[in-house]
């Protein structure tokens, strides 16, 4: 017959209740998405238009998404007009690119705009991956 102190069972109900709780965490990790978002500067051109000098692969980045967040809140936005081909500095392509989107109540025109745009959805364990090789930089992508 086995003492009160030497049964064992207890302790190995709790040990695989840790178990699978750590599985959980180490899947719920590597399956979840972190975005990450782009900043950019435009100028307020009227009351519903915003003025931004972007380059070919920042342009895309807009043509891909219609949100924006502007001082934290989410606001759709559609593109208005393009300028292609403004100026050609180090082999890129700037264009003028006007935006539409409601700002009537929260700039005057010639204010500078700061914006975040969506650029891409990146997997947890990637970030563990970055922050262990030193950082992310632009050669990493």
């Amino acid at each position: 017959m086995k003492k009160h102190y030497e049964d064992f069972r207890k302790i190995i109900f709790l040990f695989f209740i840790l178990v699978l709780l750590i599985l959980m965490f180490i899947v719920f990790v590597c399956n979840s998405k972190i975005s990450i978002y782009k900043m950019f500067n435009g100028v307020v051109f009227n009351e519903e238009h915003v003025l931004f000098m972007l380059g070919d692969d920042e342009l895309k980045l807009f043509q891909k998404n219609k949100i924006i967040f502007i001082e934290n809140k989410k606001i759709k936005f559609s593109i208005w007009k393009i300028d292609e081909n403004i100026v050609e500095k180090e082999k890129v392509k700037y264009h003028q690119v006007y935006i539409k989107v409601d700002i009537s109540n929260m700039y005057k025109v010639g204010d500078i705009l700061s914006i975040s745009i969506k650029e891409k959805n990146v997997k947890s364990y990637e970030i563990f991956k970055i922050i262990w090789k030193g950082g992310y930089n632009e050669e990493s992508k």
